[in-house]
């Protein structure tokens, strides 16, 4: 289970579109902006590659070892454990991939302006993620230092869901993966939620706009969620007017599961019977508890 505060959750660090990523390699700024004209905004600025679905399991492997190491703002590791623990290949492309992801995570930097909620309040923070990494050229391990913020950021909050990390590998699907996190944070204390389509839309964010083409996509990643994850989700679509889809998303309770009845063996009892406990008293003396040896003289 890895730890993630809950406005890493709500705002997307990562972009679903594999492809309009890699075709953007010399900088790119995203801004989130509340509506309300507050100037209040989430941004999200590199220059470089923007992460996607990959970068993410990446990241929150790496993070799930910080964790184990009690938070440890630098780790080594070697790059095949990584991949394995990744559930990707092995293989060389993806030695090269894992370090781009990386240079990915390296060239990102968040800015929270007036949107980072602490649980009793918003405020404006601005972090890196990752500070800087490098491969030991000796032992060839992976060395990878978290900026302090990011990991302080994650660690300190009381804000905060886990993420079964196994269970995000299995979602493969990188609309599943988003809603997933949306959700996790949704329902930390709430077992009913309803929102728009074009809202959720917006959230994910999709390319789609249209609700009819928005629920197309969201039922199926539903759906995966509900058989890969332990987050069992229902969705229902309301019209509200023509035109208009409100999603109600419904959590199921999680029935414990019951343990098997694991069948007792009798004790056995030692017979009221002089002869019988004259012939125990010929076995050696650590052989006289012996269950199996004392039913076979007393037959």
């Amino acid at each position: 289970m890895v730890k993630q505060a809950i406005n890493l959750l709500e705002y997307p660090l990562w972009f679903q579109d594999e492809r309009e990523a890699k075709r953007t390699q010399t900088g790119f700024i995203w801004r989130i902006s509340k509506e309300d004209g507050s100037g209040k905004e989430f941004v999200l600025k590199t220059s470089f590659k923007p992460p996607v679905k990959t970068d993410l399991i990446f990241l929150l492997s790496l993070l799930l070892e910080s964790q184990k190491q009690s938070w440890k703002d630098e780790i080594r590791i070697s790059r095949y454990q990584v991949l394995k623990n990744c559930g990707l290949g092995t293989g060389a492309p993806w030695y090269e991939r894992l370090e781009e992801s990386l240079e990915r995570w390296e060239e990102v930097s968040l800015e929270f302006n007036g949107v980072f909620y602490n649980g009793q309040e918003y405020k404006t923070l601005h972090c890196g993620i990752v500070d800087s990494w490098g491969i030991d050229e000796k032992t060839k391990l992976l060395q990878v230092r978290f900026s302090p913020e990011y990991l302080s950021m994650v660690k300190e909050t009381s804000y905060y869901r886990y993420l079964n990390f196994d269970q995000v590998k299995k979602l493969r699907s990188p609309l599943a993966t988003r809603l997933y996190q949306l959700l996790v944070k949704t329902f930390k204390n709430r077992d009913h939620w309803e929102i728009d389509s074009i809202l959720l839309a917006e959230k994910i964010p999709m390319k789609q706009r249209f609700p009819a083409q928005i629920a197309l996509k969201i039922n199926p990643a539903i759906r995966r969620i509900y058989k890969y994850t332990d987050l069992k989700i229902t969705v229902e679509e309301r019209k509200k007017e023509r035109g208009k889809i409100v999603f109600v998303f419904r959590k199921e309770a999680v029935q414990p599961k019951e343990k098997p009845l694991v069948k007792k063996t009798p004790a056995f009892v030692m017979p009221e019977n002089e002869d019988y406990k004259k012939l125990v008293s010929m076995l050696p003396p650590e052989r006289q508890r012996q269950k199996s040896l004392l039913e076979l003289v007393l037959r």
